[in-house]
């Protein structure tokens, strides 16, 4: 789900060339293409959480707003909290049963810090997980 937030560098160390000297130095690059395609993913993900959320009776989430940060909190928590579940995990799962379980860890550990979202148990964070997937999945063939 957030994952495909973090799949290219929003910084890049690229080689300054100039026409008057002769060496090249590398210089810290904004890579503004991947910013807005970060932005667009977040916006994207927090729809399919506002949607999911309006569909499922045990999650709240208060309005849009509040499905823009939890979509910011949700792909922060898996670029620190997911990266180190997926290496503890390396080969233990596979067809993307895990994850669809990472997405529900992300989603229940949201939950804990953000007030106004809320989430009854495990079992609503991963049906959650599943179906701002397949919103995510279809609105993505469609954009």
């Amino acid at each position: 789900m957030i994952s495909l937030l973090m799949r290219q560098p929003l910084l890049l160390l690229k080689k300054k060339h100039s026409p008057e000297h002769q060496n090249t130095s590398p210089v810290l690059v904004l890579n503004k293409p991947k910013i807005m395609n970060t932005i667009a993913c977040i916006l994207l993900n927090s729809v399919a959480f506002f949607l999911a959320a309006k569909f499922l009776s045990g999650v709240y989430l208060r309005n849009f707003t509040q499905a823009i940060i939890v979509g910011v909190a949700v792909a922060i928590l898996n670029v620190t909290l997911g990266l180190v579940l997926k290496i503890a995990t390396i080969g233990i799962l596979s067809l993307g049963i895990f994850k669809l379980l990472m997405d529900a860890i992300m989603i229940q550990a949201a939950d804990y810090f953000l007030p106004d979202f809320e989430v009854k148990n495990f079992w609503w964070a991963l049906l959650l997980a599943l179906m701002v997937s397949i919103i995510e999945g279809v609105m993505s063939w469609v954009f």
